[in-house]
C-alpha cells in the first residue's frame, strides 16, 4: 500500500513507511508493513494510521488466480525414439503459490510433421527436433523435444530357427526381425547381440551359433533393452564326407589284380570314427568290379571308383589296369637238373604264369642267368658251358607285382 500525509503547512509526502497498517480480519489478510498478503476470499478493513491521524479502506479478496505453468521435470528437453509418444503434464503455479487444482492446457509443436499432439499425448513421426508449448489462456510453457531413430519394441527368431536340433561341430546362423517403435521391420541378425546360456555346450560370434557339446542351451538376442530367446540341442556328430585312403589313391593295378579299398569318414566334429561301410562301385564292371570293398581287374583300362555312404556323402579315385604281369615261373621239366658237356650249349624255356591266370612264354623275355660264370654264362636264354662244375640257373621276370594288401 502507498500511503500520503497532508501536513500542518500544507505539504504533502508519502508516509507509508512510517504509518502502521492493519487489517481487520487476520484471517483474510495480514501486514509486513505496508505489504498486505491475502490469505482467504472475503472483504476487510484496511486501515493505517500516524500518530494520532488515521485513514480507512476496504479489500475484497477474489479467488486464486493462474500465474505461470511448467513442464513438469521427467519431461523436459526429452528425446523420443521415432514412433515413440510421450504423454506431457504441466505443474500450474496460481497467485497463493499453491499448485492446485491441476490444469489442461493446449499442447501444440513447431513442426507438426514431426511430432504432433492429440490432447497431451505427442506422437514422435520424423527424426529431428521441435519446440512443445503449452498454453492456458495466453500463459504458455516450452520445452525442446530430440526425435531420434525408431528403436526396436520387440523382437521375432525366425520360426525356422527355434527349437532347433543342431550336429555337434557344426554351426547355424539365427535370423532374428525387429519390430520397430515405428511400425516397421528390420532385420536385426547382425546388429544384435546373441548369447548362449551355456558356452560349453554353445558358443555364438555374431548370429552364428557353434554346436560343441552335447546338451541344450537358451539362445537369446538382444538388441535396445528388448530380447528375445529360443532353444538349442547339440545332438551327436553326423558324418559329413568320407575320403579313400591315400594309399588306394589313383591306383595302377595289374590285369587280374585285387585290391581291398579302405575310406576313411570324417563327421561334424572332425573326428574320424566310428568307421563306416560303403557301397563300392566302378563306372565299368568289365574292366573291374567289387565284391564288397574287395576290386577284382578284368580288362585293361581306366575306371573311376565311387565310395557311397548314404545321404549324398561319397569319395572318387581312379583306378589304371595295366596289362597282366608274371604271378609265378615254372621252368621247363625237362630243364631241371641237366648234365651238359662242356664246350656246349643249352637252350633254356620257361612258362611265366600271369596274374590274370593265363600263361605265357617268357623264354626269351625273361631274365637268365647262372650261379657260378666260370662254370657257364647266358646270352639270353641260351647257357654256354665253360669249365666242369655245378651252377644253379635262374629265370625271373622284373614285372612281377603280388596283390595289393
Amino acid at each position: 500500500y502507498e500511503l500520503d500525509g497532508t501536513f500542518s503547512d500544507g505539504s504533502t509526502i508519502p508516509i507509508q513507511l512510517d504509518a502502521t497498517f492493519l487489517s481487520s480480519d487476520a484471517s483474510k489478510v495480514t501486514f509486513a508493513a505496508n505489504e498486505a498478503t491475502t490469505l482467504n476470499e472475503g472483504v476487510v478493513n484496511i486501515s493505517a494510521s500516524l500518530e494520532t491521524v488515521s485513514a480507512t479502506t476496504t479489500l475484497t479478496i477474489t479467488p486464486k488466480v493462474l500465474d505461470s505453468i511448467a513442464v513438469v521435470g521427467p519431461h523436459q528437453n526429452l528425446t523420443l525414439a521415432k514412433g515413440k509418444t510421450n504423454l506431457y503434464q504441466v505443474e500450474p503455479t496460481y497467485s497463493d503459490n499453491s499448485h492446485t487444482p491441476a490444469i489442461t492446457p493446449v499442447s501444440t509443436t513447431t513442426d507438426p510433421l514431426t511430432a504432433s499432439f492429440s490432447g497431451n499425448t505427442i506422437t514422435a513421426l520424423l527424426v529431428g527436433t521441435v519446440t512443445v508449448t503449452a498454453d492456458v489462456s495466453g500463459i504458455t510453457a516450452t520445452t525442446g523435444l530430440t526425435i531420434g531413430p525408431a528403436v526396436v519394441e520387440s523382437i521375432v527368431i525366425d520360426p525356422s530357427h527355434q527349437s532347433l536340433q543342431i550336429p555337434k561341430g557344426l554351426n547355424q546362423g539365427y535370423l532374428a526381425m525387429g519390430i520397430m517403435s515405428d511400425g516397421t521391420s528390420e532385420n536385426i541378425s547382425g546388429t544384435a547381440v546373441w548369447t548362449s546360456s551355456d558356452t560349453n555346450v554353445a558358443t555364438l560370434v555374431g548370429n552364428v551359433a557353434s554346436a560343441l557339446q552335447l546338451g541344450t542351451v537358451t539362445i537369446s538376442v538382444s538388441k535396445d533393452s528388448v530380447t528375445q530367446s529360443t532353444s538349442m540341442t547339440v545332438l551327436p556328430p553326423i558324418l559329413v564326407s568320407i575320403a579313400v585312403v591315400g594309399a588306394d589313391q589313383n591306383l595302377t593295378l595289374a590285369k587280374g589284380k585285387k585290391n581291398w579299398y579302405q575310406v576313411e569318414p570324417t563327421y561334424s566334429d572332425n573326428s574320424h570314427t566310428p568307421a563306416v561301410t560303403p557301397v563300392w562301385s566302378t563306372d565299368d564292371a568289365l574292366t573291374a568290379s567289387f565284391t564288397g570293398n574287395k576290386l577284382t581287374t578284368f580288362l585293361e583300362g581306366a575306371v573311376i571308383v565311387t565310395a557311397d555312404a548314404g545321404g549324398g556323402i561319397t569319395a572318387t579315385t581312379g583306378l589304371t589296369v595295366g596289362p597282366a604281369v608274371v604271378e609265378s615261373i615254372v621252368i621247363d621239366i625237362s630243364h631241371h637238373n641237366l648234365q651238359v658237356a662242356k664246350g656246349l650249349s643249352q637252350v633254356y624255356h620257361a612258362t611265366g604264369v600271369m596274374s590274370d591266370g593265363t600263361n605265357e612264354d617268357i623264354s626269351g623275355t625273361g631274365m637268365w642267368s647262372s650261379s657260378d660264370n666260370n662254370v657257364a654264362t647266358f646270352i639270353g636264354n641260351i647257357a654256354t658251358t665253360l669249365q666242369l662244375g655245378t651252377t644253379t640257373i635262374s629265370q625271373s621276370k622284373s614285372t612281377w607285382m603280388p596283390d595289393l594288401r
